[in-house]
């Protein structure tokens, strides 16, 4: 992954503390928690910001 390349330092780090949280669920419950979330916000930022106050 070349994601630093592509994304701002904030960014990056909110994505990576994501990741781990996501990593500590199973599969079906963690792509529930990413869709009930997506529908909540308008942008990626949104999101973002809004699943690091989860965690």
């Amino acid at each position: 992954r070349k994601e630093e390349l592509l994304l701002e330092k904030d960014e990056l780090q909110k994505m990576w503390l994501l990741r781990k949280a996501l990593s500590q669920l199973n599969p079906v419950e963690a792509m529930e928690l990413l869709l009930d979330k997506l529908k909540m916000t308008k942008t990626n930022k949104d999101f973002l910001n809004q699943m690091n106050q989860l965690g």
